[in-house]
């Protein structure tokens, strides 16, 4: 008989199921102070916005946040906005609009990986730039090492995965390697970001 008490005080019992596992880090969930792995506790995401009825669904989703990567469904995972700023305390607030970065659909800033993996495992397949939304006007441009355009949108869509939609005579698979980006705001305010993003199949 599975033992649906609530072992480890995290209020949540069995109650996504007796054997669930949702972080396969062999911990059942009922055990579990952090079921999704995402940094924050259980305990800390079963009620974040305080009106004593938990566990939140803060996307509407169908899963409780405490086995959602990504709480607000924004593309950001909850993990990486948890402590947005890098200093070690968390939940930040970047925008201080009251809603910590974790359930906030706003993006504070333009996030640009410095890498990616198109080798079709569904897992960062794309270079996912997060935050141009809130630059409806910008352009970016990717080259590569020569100085060759590989790559053009207006505005991007978080869908390039590294191929030269220019074409070569050799396909448009990109070679594993160094390209470098402008993005152009075109807002009258900020100013180009130049860059570099790595390829690994």
């Amino acid at each position: 008989i599975v033992d649906l008490v609530d072992a480890d005080s995290n209020v949540f019992g069995g109650f996504v199921g007796p054997a669930r596992d949702s972080d396969g880090d062999g911990i059942p969930n009922y055990l579990d102070e952090d079921s999704d792995d995402d940094t924050v506790s259980d305990a800390d995401e079963n009620d974040p916005d305080g009106d004593n009825f938990g566990p939140d669904d803060t996307d509407g989703d169908g899963l409780p946040d405490f086995i959602d990567i990504d709480d607000d469904n924004d593309g950001e995972l909850t993990a990486d906005e948890w402590d947005f700023d890098g200093n070690g305390i968390g939940p930040d607030d970047c925008d201080e609009d009251g809603l910590w970065d974790y359930l906030d659909t706003d993006l504070c800033s333009v996030i640009l990986p410095e890498g990616f993996s198109p080798n079709n495992d569904g897992v960062n397949d794309v270079w996912n730039a997060r935050g141009l939304d809130r630059f409806p006007n910008h352009t970016l441009v990717i080259f590569n090492r020569w100085g060759n355009k590989v790559f053009e949108a207006a505005p991007y869509k978080s869908d390039w995965g590294g191929e030269n939609v220019f074409g070569l005579s050799i396909g448009n698979e990109l070679p594993d390697g160094t390209y470098y980006y402008i993005i152009e705001y075109n807002d009258g305010i900020t100013p180009p970001t130049k860059g570099w993003v790595y390829i690994k199949r």
